[in-house]
């Protein structure tokens, strides 16, 4: 039987996360995306303004034009974006608050549904006051699946759990959490799920009857202990991962690398890791 596994690369101050897709093509004209809860901040009037979230939109070598759509609200934005440029769009107070996930085991209408007539890459990008932010590429709907492994890190309190979001892209969408139904979704609707465990939802493993869209949301994780920043990353689904990966070293020397295997007694096997002479010199 097939092996197969999938990375989770960590680095401070160089690298949030990095997911390596197999073959996997990020370009397309249909995405859903959610955003998670942020450090131990609550979203309220007061202090709305220190959130951001923002969508960018890369367009290819043909100009397009496309749609975002906010599913809580029910409105939409129109854009045009020219060959080979970027189209940066930011939240309002208002499309914050839709999209914003903080109820554990809960269904919201939090998502957007971003539409183009020609293919781009999209992005996401969810911030707090400039100590805790991260950035997500986006998958098409073309490239997602139905089996998930939550790929994420420790939450770096028991107060700032680590925490997913499932999408669903089809109505009468069936979700089991660990083999236990956890929701049924129509189109837009999302399930999120925050844990009690220690060493959070790394391991947990989702899966559905229809494609869906996964992100972990962790609130704040320490990576390694002493530094705290939030995650925000789309997963790839089982059937995209493969079984030769590269993991850039960094001068820092702290990096973090986490595997998690879909088949029971998977060998693993590493080398290498040995920076550049020119390098080790500059080790912070």
């Amino acid at each position: 039987m097939k092996k197969v596994l999938s990375f989770f690369f960590a680095v401070i101050c160089i690298f949030k996360s990095i997911f390596l897709l197999n073959a996997q093509n990020t370009e397309g004209k249909d995405f859903w995306v959610t955003f998670g809860n942020i450090a131990t901040m609550t979203m309220m009037p007061g202090n709305i303004s220190l959130f951001e979230m923002r969508i960018r939109i890369v367009c290819g070598s043909t100009a397009t034009s496309g749609t975002i759509f906010f599913t809580d609200l029910g409105t939409e934005h129109h854009f045009n974006v020219n060959p080979y440029e970027i189209y940066n769009y930011v939240l309002d107070d208002d499309e914050k608050y839709a999209v914003y996930n903080s109820i554990s085991d809960n269904v919201t209408n939090y998502s957007i549904h971003i539409t183009t007539l020609q293919s781009v890459s999209v992005y996401a990008y969810n911030r707090y006051a400039f100590n805790y932010n991260d950035v997500t590429n986006i998958l098409p709907v073309t490239a997602l699946g139905t089996e998930y492994y939550a790929i994420s890190y420790k939450p770096a309190t028991t107060a700032t759990n680590d925490a997913y979001g499932v999408v669903a892209t089809q109505n009468n969408t069936h979700l089991w959490h660990n083999g236990s139904l956890a929701a049924t979704l129509n189109a837009g609707q999302v399930y999120y799920r925050t844990s009690g465990n220690p060493n959070g939802v790394t391991g947990d493993f989702i899966t559905s009857d229809k494609p869906i869209a996964v992100f972990v949301l962790c609130k704040l994780t320490a990576v390694p202990s002493g530094m705290a920043d939030i995650l925000f990353q789309q997963l790839s689904p089982v059937n995209t991962w493969g079984k030769t990966f590269f993991v850039p070293t960094t001068i820092i020397g702290i990096e973090r690398v986490r595997i998690v295997v879909s088949k029971n007694n998977t060998t693993i096997t590493q080398k290498g890791a040995v920076l550049l002479p020119e390098l080790e010199a500059n080790r912070l």
